[in-house]
């Protein structure tokens, strides 16, 4: 109800029949020792194992000793409640897993005082006429709750006094049919739901044919690591990325170069950009397919600088992640690789919950081993190991990790031989011809998305001492770069990786030319040149510039992620443009179609096809 109340609203006043199984009936069926134990008992079909995993797992990383009291079935339990209620033809009286009674019920939508314009409510503020035909004055025109931290819900109490989403009982309310207690057997052992709910997954009528294994006969966990070994004059390479598809180009090509020229030796996480924390496993995909599951992984902080509510950090705003698109090459395309992403052959590495007290967990899960190591602990792991040789940053993405690194290892920064960034636009004023990417946000004219998402890290980097060598989005242009590639890799992809890239990119290209929303993707591509300028800074040396800049960071999103040219006080950098799309293609194309380093599983077909006979 919280997270869009007035769509609840709306649900609920349409005039249609309601059962609504609040909090107060769920919380009331927890998952106890003895519904536990019994599914722990039972479980025949494949469909009772996974969901006994899945509450394993809950339990060994739940926060406190409490699991059996606080955890509870909400959907599974409203889910088993609307079933009974139909073929029991609504009858308060004979639903076989909860009390039910009529109550008149509305939701609540803003809090008074209504009819005060003060910025917070979209259906009024700013608009001569209120949307969905709302009348000022009334229920729905007051303060609608802005965040966790909206000043106007806090108060010196622990519970706030806002109330949006709030079910309430009202004379005026509409009447329907409310749970209000989970009906426990008459041992009290087992509550009526619980009992139903193991025989439904156990029943043998209706049981998956399939598991992982059982589909998949000859499926078994194969760990690559790379057969090419780095040398002392190799360049030690941390990438920091946020999964764009341009990151994942960016990946395939760093793999591709030789590792006594250039030695990957981590990538960590961005989760502040432009995919989901989940899309982790992709990355673990692509290290699969190339051979590299050598490779350590680490995922980083999942708010920009200033934006984790304290002191759990793991709630907090999205001032600046909410103007990445949901499609339009933002979330959901960014999270499948515009739906290619399928077709990666599937890693036995993942992302998994498990844990272990060594890191800090209440107690051990069943696979420790298995937990996701963090990007400050991979990057600090890597530096120790690295026999105190410097060591290059790339960052595709916000700042965010490279930014806490800095702030919380001081000893350790010394490494740093130089950070490699992507992003930024550099102009001398605000009325200098090159534009930035936030696309979604046209009053903010000259921010690129990478400094706009974290811009507080960006500052924070540029004010360190460590070297920096800027690869701005206006150092070419970067659509020009993907025809470019397009064309070099139509001639001569020969390799997986190659015909991987290739489709990605003629994905973008059709997109960009055939609708409109797309008309940016093509742009999202200077991580891939920040990593060919560190892979070949030598032949760049006519395109390199200096300059003091400075990154604005004011919370004002129209124009934070500003990247300035001063005359004194700002960051002495070193920074490319008027690069030749061209030359950089064809670069990036010759290591893509060299033999050297190249794929070991093409695709997930193959893979699949070794899973399915070669036993």
């Amino acid at each position: 109800m919280f997270m869009d109340p007035f769509a609840a609203y709306v649900v609920f006043h349409a005039g249609i029949p309601i059962t609504l199984v609040p909090l107060d009936a769920t919380n009331t069926i927890p998952i106890t020792v003895e519904f536990f134990d019994h599914l722990k008992q039972n479980q025949s079909t494949y469909e009772a194992q996974y969901v006994y995993k899945v509450l394993e797992l809950i339990k060994d990383t739940w926060f406190n000793d409490n699991f059996n009291k606080e955890y509870f079935l909400w959907d599974s339990f409203a889910s088993g409640v609307a079933v009974s209620s139909i073929l029991t033809s609504y009858s308060t009286k004979d639903n076989h897993f909860c009390d039910m009674e009529y109550r008149n019920v509305t939701v609540v939508t803003s809090n008074e005082p209504y009819g005060v314009d003060d910025g917070s409510n979209p259906s009024f503020d700013g608009r001569a006429v209120p949307r969905f035909h709302l009348r000022n004055g009334s229920v729905h025109s007051g303060h609608v709750q802005t965040g966790l931290q909206d000043p106007f819900c806090l108060t010196s109490g622990k519970r706030g006094k806002c109330q949006d989403g709030y079910t309430v009982e009202t004379p005026g309310g509409i009447r329907i049919q409310v749970g209000t207690r989970a009906k426990l057997r008459e041992n009290g052992s087992l509550f009526f739901f619980q009992e139903s709910f193991i025989q439904s997954l156990n029943d043998p009528k209706h049981k998956a044919i399939y598991n992982f294994e059982a589909q998949f006969p000859c499926y078994k966990e194969v760990l690559y690591k790379a057969n090419q070994s780095s040398n002392m004059f190799s360049r030690s390479v941390i990438l920091d990325m946020d999964m764009s598809p341009g990151d994942i180009i960016t990946l395939f090509y760093l793999l591709k170069l030789p590792r006594h020229t250039l030695d990957l030796k981590a990538i960590t996480i961005s989760a502040t950009g432009w995919s989901n924390a989940a899309t982790i496993d992709l990355i673990y995909d692509v290290l699969h397919m190339m051979g590299r599951d050598d490779i350590p992984v680490g995922l980083g902080e999942f708010f920009a600088l200033g934006q984790p509510y304290l002191p759990s950090g793991t709630t907090g705003d999205c001032k600046y992640r909410q103007w990445i698109p949901s499609g339009e090459g933002g979330f959901i395309d960014s999270d499948t690789l515009f739906g290619l992403a399928r077709d990666l052959p599937r890693s036995p590495r993942r992302y998994t919950a498990e844990n272990s007290i060594k890191f800090g967990a209440p107690r051990n899960t069943n696979h420790p081993e298995r937990r996701q190591q963090k990007a400050q602990e991979v990057i600090e792991k890597v530096l120790h190991q690295n026999n105190k040789r410097k060591v290059f940053f790339l960052t595709g993405g916000p700042l965010t990790n490279m930014a806490t690194f800095l702030a919380s290892n001081t000893s350790l920064k010394s490494q740093i031989k130089e950070i490699f960034i992507a992003g930024g636009v550099v102009n001398g004023s605000e009325k200098a011809s090159a534009m930035g990417n936030v696309h979604t946000l046209p009053q903010n004219k000259l921010a690129e998305f990478n400094f706009f998402l974290d811009p507080q890290a960006a500052q924070n980097t540029f004010k360190s001492d460590v070297k920096i060598f800027l690869v701005p989005l206006n150092a070419l242009y970067n659509e020009k770069l993907t025809i470019s590639l397009l064309d070099a890799l139509n001639a001569t992809r020969r390799t997986p990786e190659a015909k991987f890239v290739h489709r990605l990119l003629l994905t973008v290209h059709e997109l960009e030319e055939k609708r409109s929303q797309y008309s940016h993707t093509a742009k999202l591509m200077e991580e891939v040149v920040a990593a060919v300028a560190l892979a070949e800074t030598s032949n760049l040396k006519n395109n390199k510039r200096r300059a003091q800049l400075v990154v604005e960071a004011t919370g004002d999103v129209h124009t934070d992620g500003w990247t300035r040219i001063v005359d004194k006080g700002g960051k002495n950098v070193q920074y490319v443009s008027n690069l030749n799309p061209q030359t950089l293609a064809l670069s990036i194309a010759r290591a893509l179609n060299s033999a050297a380093n190249s794929a070991v599983l093409a695709s997930f077909t193959d893979q699949m096809a070794s899973w399915t006979s070669s036993c």
